[in-house]
């Protein structure tokens, strides 16, 4: 009784590998019938906190002896997370409400297993994570008690978002019922847990403002309540950041990096440390013009990332911040072969089917391709020009705000590098004004910068007043990051 409290305020403290291990001590003194239930607690505490190999093989013992399956592997995820949407579908997602004292503890421990693991493991493989999230839904489905299946539901809605526009009416249904049950019942706590998927559907989506505001209200909610657990603020935080960052608003971000990454180092949470570090759309260091100390950082934290076979998300968010520190440099060659390399590790990993990173890296392997062609002439020149022109439509034709927004900078970099400084200027004006609609101000502001030095060059210096007015300490090569082609080229 006493190990099991002491490991519980270890986990709620968020310091999931310290209270793994007295879980396993304590299981290692009870019978094999309740071992069991401590080494899944030991397997939360460690998927929690981003310790996903050793997590994973302590879960994958914990469900197998729960008459679980788990996937062996990325091909069997696919299968294992096509065959459970089938039947979800199938099943439909009406339930028959169970109080929780009326049904089977090892049943809801099932519900329990399932939700921790496609959220931790979610957040490296999105799969895999999903995988376990239907099955988890199903189950909770099944059992009826009302706390798990709107947690279940704000889950599954958070997934379903990551296909983008495809599942966007699926994700509002979905978001809409936890909400409803949450409302229902009455529970502040709930409706945070509902807020924070809002949030995480949001990003995928494009939608920075929402991001930003669900995660505030979850973040907010969870203050109030002091709701004891480390992860469910921790995760509101990381995406409140995440929405600071394509806001564009840089001085709240750095103070909002710096407040998460000091908790999540103190604790030893890999998750929000490598998502502080690795997925900000701007660096943090690269805020405070300090280059060399930013690509020291990201690939500190990819060496401190746990796993080292295949491409996790965070690889895919360490490969995209360095393309953008050798941009931020001027170093369009080590930009372009970063920026290649990691689309082309994308393409042929499961990530390929999360739209909002591969859309990110399209858009960044078309800003190196660009940067590249200023340095270059007669067929390479006009080879990587072509490549991003291409880059720009298929991002136009996503339908998104920021998309649309991206794909006509950067056809405006396209245009002044053909020498046609007229269109470049509309174009970037035109950018300029559809990042604004977007709420991304730091990307306005480098397109405002661009029009002004090809129309307006007496403008430039005060729209390079508002990226230093955002918290950028370096607004020119902030600039050439978001847009390699400006400034001499507009000049030539």
């Amino acid at each position: 009784e006493v190990p099991t409290k002491r490991a519980s305020s270890l986990s709620n403290a968020g310091r999931g590998p310290e209270a793994a291990e007295v879980y396993l001590e304590a299981a290692d003194r009870v019978p094999p019938d309740q071992a069991w239930q401590l080494k899944g607690q030991a397997a939360q505490a460690l998927l929690a906190n981003g310790h996903l190999e050793r997590g994973k093989a302590l879960l994958k013992e914990v469900l197998h002896t729960m008459g679980i399956s788990t996937p062996g592997g990325a091909a069997s995820a696919v299968v294992s997370f096509l065959s459970l949407r089938a039947r979800l579908r199938l099943r439909g997602l009406d339930f028959t409400e169970h109080a929780e004292e009326e049904l089977p503890r090892e049943d809801l421990d099932r519900v329990d297993a399932c939700t921790v693991a496609a959220i931790g493991i979610g957040l490296a493989d999105p799969v895999e994570g999903a995988a376990y999230q239907t099955r988890g839904l199903l189950l909770a489905l099944d059992l009826g008690e009302p706390r798990r299946i709107c947690q279940a539901v704000a889950t599954e809605g958070a997934f379903s978002a990551l296909g983008g526009n495809k599942g966007l009416t699926r994700t509002g249904q979905l978001l809409h019922l936890a909400r409803s049950i949450a409302v229902r019942h009455d529970d502040p706590h709930l409706q945070a847990a509902v807020d924070a998927s809002e949030s995480i559907a949001a990003l995928q989506i494009g939608d920075w403002l929402s991001c930003h505001d669900a995660a505030h209200r979850a973040r907010t909610t969870l203050r109030e309540l002091r709701v004891p657990g480390h992860w469910e603020l921790a995760t509101a935080e990381t995406y409140l950041l995440a929405g600071l960052g394509f806001l564009g608003r840089l001085d709240q971000a750095l103070e909002q990096f710096s407040s998460i990454l000091t908790q999540a180092q103190l604790v030893g949470d890999l998750h929000i440390e490598t998502h502080a570090r690795l997925g900000m759309e701007f660096n943090a260091y690269l805020i405070m013009d300090q280059p060399e100390q930013a690509e020291t950082d990201i690939r500190g934290a990819l060496d401190k990332w746990p796993i080292k076979e295949g491409f996790t998300l965070q690889h895919a968010y360490a490969q995209r911040a360095l393309a953008q520190t050798a941009l931020y440099r001027g170093d369009a060659a080590t930009a372009l072969d970063l920026a290649e390399e990691g689309y082309r590790k994308l393409s042929r990993s499961g990530l390929r089917s999360v739209l909002l990173i591969l859309a990110l890296n399209r858009e960044q392997r078309a800003r190196a391709r660009l940067a590249m062609a200023a340095h270059s002439d007669g067929r390479r020149r006009a080879s990587l020009l072509k490549g991003a022109r291409k880059d720009a439509a298929a991002l136009d034709g996503l339908g998104y705000a920021w998309t649309s927004s991206a794909a006509l900078l950067l056809s405006a970099q396209a245009s002044l590098l053909k020498g046609d400084a007229i269109s470049a200027g509309r174009q970037f004006g035109q950018a300029a004004a559809m990042y604004r609609a977007a709420h991304m101000a730091a990307h306005a502001a480098v397109a405002e910068v661009r029009r002004a030095q090809i129309q307006a060059p007496n403008e430039a210096a005060a729209a390079r007043g508002t990226l230093s007015d955002l918290g950028a300490q370096n607004p020119e090569a902030l600039a050439r990051m978001v847009s390699p082609v400006g400034g001499e080229e507009s000049q030539q």
